[in-house]
């Protein structure tokens, strides 16, 4: 189908794409003449994504200086929201010397008081906080702040979470995984029939943008959680990427001055290379819906980050 044969998108449509892109709600002027335009759905959208505003917006474009040479925009603080098993160990490991040690901090969803307790002044000085987190932390600071995270493939990264659960001996979850000799199939089983469990196991990348990784409230309240995660990492104060372009997000945080010349050097990595497809085979009808039921609103989270994502330029 060419694009005039395509459904022209509504003037209410067109309205909440202008909310959904660019944050804002539009002109009557500016309705019009998108409207008289009679794009498909598939041309608005890239009108959008190309718009120098959402560029601005989700701070992609440098800022210009009196001189009129460009400087990368930098915030006061990083904040990485490790979302486990997407390569957020190395990640961390690659920003951290960009501060000073005693700039940095290490806090997860669970021990966020640690930080909300701390001493204004304290929390004023922070310049680079990691951990296992959800959106929301730079509530916590005086400071301007900055988030970062990588995203994964929902149904790899769940497969990777639950062998590295069966590996870590440490892990809080590694008794009962081991004593049970729970199969992939078993842990999620074992995951839907423990809240606690089932957060991270149940779309918890959604979960984790959203601000609600640790809110057992939030189980069953999927669809509005998309909205508010995809609202927050669409924010101009989220930089993201993805596990399975880890090559092209480090380009990307080097063009924009984020972070020097690395070698990427994986850490915490598992062993063996992982493959969903086996483990789906070996599940039963009600462990298969389970894993489908995990994974769905991940990955439309994930589909619309990654289709945002290349459709900006590289080098930004």
């Amino acid at each position: 189908m060419t694009e005039t044969d395509k459904p022209q998108v509504s003037r209410e449509e067109i309205r909440l794409a202008y909310k959904l892109f660019l944050g804002r709600w539009p002109s009557e002027s500016e309705l019009d003449r998108m409207e008289q335009r009679g794009h498909g759905y598939d041309k608005l959208r890239q009108v959008f994504l190309n718009a120098p505003e959402f560029f601005r917006r989700n701070g992609w474009a440098p800022a210009t200086t009196a001189t009129g040479t460009t400087t990368p925009e930098k915030a006061r603080t990083l904040i990485h929201l490790h979302v486990p098993k997407s390569a957020g160990s190395t990640l961390t490991a690659i920003l951290a010397p960009n501060f000073p040690h005693r700039s940095h901090m290490t806090v997860g969803d669970n021990t966020i008081q640690q930080l909300s307790n701390l001493q204004l002044q304290r929390r004023s000085e922070l310049r680079f906080i990691f951990g296992h987190l959800s959106h929301g932390v730079a509530r916590y600071l005086p400071q301007d702040c900055a988030y970062i995270t990588v995203l994964r493939e929902p149904g790899n990264r769940l497969l990777s979470y639950f062998r590295y659960v069966q590996r870590i001996t440490d892990h809080p979850l590694h008794g009962p995984v081991s004593q049970r000799n729970m199969s992939f199939g078993d842990f999620l089983e074992y995951a839907i029939n423990n809240p606690v469990v089932r957060l991270e196991a149940d779309n918890g990348q959604v979960r984790r943008l959203a601000g609600q990784g640790r809110q057992e409230n939030s189980l069953g309240q999927e669809a509005a959680l998309l909205r508010t995660a995809l609202h927050n990492i669409l924010g101009e104060d989220v930089i993201y990427g993805f596990t399975e372009h880890f090559d092209d997000f480090l380009a990307r945080l080097k063009a924009r001055k984020i972070i020097p010349d690395v070698k990427d050097t994986r850490l915490n990595t598992a062993p063996d290379k992982t493959d969903i497809g086996p483990e789906l085979a070996r599940l039963t009808p009600a462990q298969k819906q389970i894993f489908e039921d995990f994974t769905a609103w991940d990955n439309r989270f994930y589909d619309i980050c990654k289709s945002v994502y290349f459709a900006l330029p590289t080098q930004i």
